[in-house]
């Protein structure tokens, strides 16, 4: 069975290889050598399956072949992709001094032909190492690719020894705190050895360790030193019948230069949409759905990926009608991994819309980052979403009222014409007999009666309407909270926060003379304040509205029943003897 499974496997491999990137290149461990010196050259094909009949090198006219070529291959396997290399290597000699091309290799991969980049080294004169019993000559050295960076720019910062002699040890004694940076180490950077000339010296080349760095003020920061201990081995000659032979090392201290970075500040009059986004990055947005009903939440999701400090990135502005509750975006998701040396970070944003009217309405979103490499602000924008917005079955009753009120003037506004006419003989109709006006006048005369009576009894009770609506909204809260206290003990959560919702809203509606159409937030806010009611009041009467909404609309699991009407009994009690004592 095993083998049938392995079976089964490799021969599903070359299938898995086609849906990865095919690449073929050309690669050397040196771009300036010495004349007496090697250096190495490969050939890598990426993802694509070819047997050694399938490659044409180049003729390196300019360098004698000492060994090649030599064939690697791996295969790996990573989060479920597989990843598969095959690779020739050559060592090569120069002949004589100049610049020289290395011409492309070409592999036949399926039937198609692919090339390699091809390659320039520059020869020059020199010495390839210092003689033996001399002092090493090595050095440790701080580079960035540039020393001009923006604020929030990944820099990356690298420790690289360069060496006449072969390293057995090495250990870091000291290194910089980074002042001013945010500071992350990587771990995947290319750390193989190079060769590089400096002078007439030819240098054996490796990165020690690379860190990722993110400024966090403006202006001239510096990098303080890095200080490490290294161990060479003497010269000498082994004893080969001495089996616990260990050559004596010689152990010394080399430390970088300081390293000054000059962080620049972003450019004046950044897009409104621009929250804190340097370096690359890119921006995609999505619903959940675009058909929805005043019973529902609409949810809109931003997810930002790129190479800058995350975490200075806030939410950009969602552009979508009055019509909908907006509420404040939430960080879904972050997180970041390193990829080839740079640290790669997402970003997902939440926005939760409640709507208020039904209708169709336009979403839409942007996202501005500014790029380092072009010193500019990119805007990118997703495209509008159309929200078809139907009504629902628990609609508040603003939302019914505005609603009939379209209805009607569609109504009126369109009127048919006959086309065919319908011609009937003259007769004495009952509309416009004396009958028909005296039963048409009878409801208003009792209309007029009501109100005549209802006048009399308020001017004897010395009672203004507005003044009697205001002293009934106490009681009408009361009676929906004793009803959601009812759904409560059935533990039906969403009936009991939309009584709780009903109880909040309806003692406002009714307390502060706010219409409904003008039934916002920021209106019921200002009225309690110009009350003088107290403002962790205000904030607790608004939190428990929006505790109900969220509950109502299925974005909060966990909502505590019992607590939400304690802290509705008890704020709408201390507002009212706050507004009613003054």
């Amino acid at each position: 069975m095993k083998a049938h499974f392995l079976f089964c496997f490799l021969a599903f491999i070359p299938l898995l290889l086609t849906a990865q990137n095919v690449d073929f290149k050309a690669s050397a461990n040196a771009k300036k050598i010495l004349i007496n010196s090697d250096f190495e050259v490969t050939f890598t094909l990426s993802n694509a399956r070819a047997s050694r009949g399938d490659f044409k090198f180049p003729s390196f006219r300019a360098f004698n072949v000492v060994a090649g070529p030599n064939e690697m291959q791996r295969t790996s396997i990573t989060n479920g992709n597989i990843q598969s290399t095959l690779a020739f290597s050559y060592i090569l000699t120069p002949r004589k001094l100049g610049t020289y091309t290395i011409e492309p290799a070409s592999v036949k991969v399926d039937g198609k032909t692919l090339q390699t980049n091809s390659l320039t080294i520059e020869i020059v004169e020199g010495n390839a190492s210092n003689k033996d019993g001399e002092t090493p000559d090595v050095f440790l050295q701080a580079e960035t690719p540039t020393t001009q960076v923006y604020l929030g720019q990944q820099v990356p910062l690298s420790y690289k020894i360069y060496t006449t002699q072969n390293i057995n040890s090495f250990n870091i004694l000291t290194e910089s705190e980074y002042q001013g940076f945010f500071a992350q180490e990587l771990r995947r950077y290319s750390s193989g050895v190079l060769k590089e000339v400096i002078g007439d010296t030819q240098y054996s080349t490796k990165i020690m360790r690379q860190i990722a760095l993110f400024p966090q003020q403006t202006g001239s920061m510096t990098i303080e030193p890095m200080t490490m201990q290294l161990g060479i081995a003497k010269g000498g000659a082994r004893n080969p019948r001495d089996f616990f032979f260990r050559p004596e090392m010689q152990r010394f201290k080399v430390s970088s230069e300081p390293l000054t970075l000059d962080v620049l500040p972003l450019p004046d009059n950044p897009p409104t949409s621009f929250r804190g986004a340097v370096g690359d990055y890119k921006a995609g947005a999505s619903v959940d759905k675009l058909d929805i009903t005043t019973d529902d939440a609409f949810t809109f999701q931003l997810s930002v990926v790129g190479n800058g400090d995350l975490k200075r990135v806030q939410a950009p502005e969602l552009k979508i009608d009055d019509a909908f509750e907006l509420y404040e975006p939430q960080v879904k998701e972050e997180r970041s991994q390193e990829i080839g040396g740079v640290i790669q970070s997402r970003k997902v944003f939440e926005y939760i819309a409640v709507p208020k009217q039904i209708g169709q309405f336009n979403a839409q979103i942007e996202f501005t980052h500014f790029n380092p490499d072009s010193a500019r602000y990119i805007v990118q924008r997703s495209e509008k979403y159309l929200l078809n917005v139907r009504m629902g079955e628990n609609a508040p009753r603003d939302i019914i009222e505005n609603s009939k009120e379209k209805i009607v003037t569609e109504d009126q506004e369109l009127r048919f014409v006959k086309s065919t006419p319908n011609l009937q003989a003259k007769r004495e109709s009952f509309f416009g007999s004396p009958l028909f006006y005296s039963l048409a006048g009878l409801p208003f005369l009792f209309l007029l009666g009501a109100v005549v009576i209802r006048r009399r009894w308020d001017a004897q009770n010395n009672i203004d309407p507005l003044v009697l609506k205001n002293r009934l909204a106490q009681q009408l809260a009361n009676k929906h909270l004793k009803v959601a206290k009812q759904h409560m003990d059935a533990n039906d959560s969403r009936a009991f926060n939309d009584e709780i919702s009903k109880a909040m809203l309806g003692y406002v509606n009714d307390k502060l003379n706010i219409p409904n159409s003008e039934l916002t937030k920021h209106n019921v806010i200002e009225r309690l304040k110009s009350l003088h009611a107290q403002e962790a009041e205000i904030d607790r009467f608004m939190g428990v509205i929006k505790t109900s909404e969220m509950a109502i609309f299925g974005l909060q699991s966990d909502n505590n029943m019992q607590q939400t009407y304690d802290n509705a009994v008890d704020v709408l009690v201390k507002i009212e003897q706050q507004i009613e004592g003054r």
